[in-house]
């Protein structure tokens, strides 16, 4: 709330991360307090990319700080002044969609309702009743590797022209992998964990649609197909879950056919419109909060 009132809807609001309003619970609240007081000198020009001080205080978005890091990237370290980086990253879905659209399958959402006057305000928001497949079956975050224009398949970010939006079938970054890694990939600095205060989908964001540490791709610029999660750590993932535990999931969980792509079958929309339960098996299951799936993640 407090990112509304300071910016009023006027400077994209729903741009900003999760990231930023946790501070507070993580310890951090002179860094939330330092944003506000920032966002506050330059309600109509500081954005979560924005790296100039104002009113006197250091643009937050330039901060390093190690507990939004895994540890397994702690030497990652962006030079002085530019923005920096997280692994934490929160749960869109089972289906890829862009970053600014209004639909959801995981808890996580755009913070408004701009562009659709028919979704009450009420209905951006998610309380725990909303979570109706139980949240010990949900995912709330997980970790992603941070991108460092690179051609490896786990730091790196391949380049693809097929990425189509909503839906896209997860196996379109497997066609970019040789055995040296990806054979276009991103050297332009958009990253995946690139940016900690910005929702931008990679950014801070993941989708599970693709199981854990499979292929990354996208267009340039900040179009990206479904982010995986993916991690340094042998043969899978951490995810934290909507009942504040934590899974450590491996990359043989059932995924689903990866060259599937979504769609909706009922034809009354798009596929992110789409209500049904996950075709993603298991991963995808735990990916969504109110899909009726009765799957759980292995022991």
């Amino acid at each position: 709330p407090a990112f509304k009132t300071v910016l009023g809807g006027s400077n994209s609001y729903e741009r900003w991360s999760f990231l930023p309003a946790v501070m507070p619970f993580m310890e951090q609240t002179e860094v939330y307090n330092d944003t506000i007081s920032w966002l506050q000198a330059n309600p109509t020009g500081n954005r979560p990319w924005s790296t100039g001080a104002s009113g006197g205080i250091t643009a937050p978005t330039v901060r390093y700080l190690s507990s939004i890091i895994c540890p397994s990237e702690i030497t990652k370290k962006p030079a002085a002044g530019s923005a920096t980086y997280t692994s934490y990253h929160c749960n869109r879905g089972d289906i890829p969609m862009n970053w600014d659209y209004l639909e959801r399958r995981g808890p996580f959402v755009r913070g408004d309702t701009t562009g659709n006057s028919s979704l009450p305000p009420t209905d951006q928001t998610t309380a725990i009743s909303d979570i109706r497949d139980g949240t010990a079956k949900t995912v709330m975050l997980g970790e992603v590797c941070i991108g460092n224009n690179s051609s490896d398949q786990l730091s790196g970010t391949g380049t693809t022209a097929s990425f189509t939006g909503a839906g896209t079938a997860p196996a379109v970054c497997l066609t970019l992998i040789t055995a040296n890694g990806y054979s276009t990939y991103v050297t332009n600095g958009y990253n995946p964990g690139g940016r900690w205060m910005d929702s931008c989908g990679g950014y801070t964001q993941f989708f599970m649609a693709a199981g854990p540490n499979t292929p990354r791709c996208g267009q340039s610029g900040e179009t990206w197909t479904p982010v995986p999660a993916s991690s340094y750590h042998s043969n899978g993932v951490t995810v934290a879950m909507c009942d504040g535990s934590t899974r450590f999931v491996s990359d043989t969980v059932d995924a689903g056919d990866p060259s599937v792509g979504q769609t909706n079958p009922a034809n009354t929309g798009s596929p992110q419109s789409y209500s049904g339960q996950s075709i993603r098996g298991v991963w995808g299951a735990m990916g969504t909060m109110r899909g009726n799936e009765s799957a759980s993640l292995p022991d």
